[in-house]
């Protein structure tokens, strides 16, 4: 995708997540809440290398503010497509959006560029293991125990696990 593409699909994105949030709040004149009453957030995938550009906390604040919901109800996922060149520099990033009040994900860890230094170095709200070890069917004796170990991992971190 080119990077003018990628931009106007994520703004497309975070307006309409702001526009089906800020639906899901209002009430009819009935006092029926409206669909997906009762949201907690919603999540979409961004490319790490997005965070570092201004467009994407600008993109946030306008459509959160255009359709008044609160930026907590977003949930950004970090897909596992690019290697992590500068921790310090993501980091930073990261923080931005946090302030803003939006969350952070690491998505698919375990399965592609993200690793446990990325783990011990960003501070990040959530991570969401791959779907490749959860999917297993039954998990076996092998798998069992990776699991656990990253579970325990990210709960002594304080981070979320999915």
């Amino acid at each position: 995708m080119k990077p003018d593409a990628a931009w106007a699909t994520t703004a497309f994105v975070i307006n309409e997540v702001c526009r089906q949030l800020s639906a899901s709040m209002t009430t009819s004149s009935a006092g029926v809440p409206g669909n997906g009453a009762g949201l907690q957030f919603v999540s979409f995938n961004v490319l790490p290398s997005q965070l570092h550009d201004p467009r994407l906390e600008t993109l946030i604040r306008w459509s959160s503010l255009r359709h008044r919901i609160n930026p907590s109800l977003i949930l950004i996922e970090l897909l596992e497509c690019e290697p992590i060149v500068d921790q310090a520099e993501l980091q930073q990033d990261i923080e931005r959006l946090q302030r803003l009040g939006v969350r952070v994900a690491i998505d698919d860890f375990g399965s592609g560029a993200w690793t446990l230094s990325d783990l011990a170095n960003l501070k990040i709200d959530v991570v969401k293991i791959s779907g490749e070890l959860v999917n297993r069917g039954s998990l076996d004796s092998r798998t069992r125990p990776i699991l656990g170990g990253m579970i325990g991992l990210l709960s002594d971190l304080g981070v979320a696990a999915v």
